[in-house]
């Protein structure tokens, strides 16, 4: 789970250091992108 949470750790700083945001329509995943990302503290910056 930890590398998990650093991968997205580290995708959310470059995209906020890009100012880039990420739109997601999940049925396939069922939410689970979504899900992970909003995991991060302050993540509605890249949403």
């Amino acid at each position: 789970m930890q590398k998990r949470t650093e991968i997205l750790e580290n995708l959310a700083a470059l995209l906020i250091k890009r100012k880039w945001t990420v739109t997601t329509a999940e049925s396939c995943t069922g939410g689970g992108i979504s899900s992970a990302i909003t995991e991060l503290a302050g993540s509605f910056w890249i949403f």
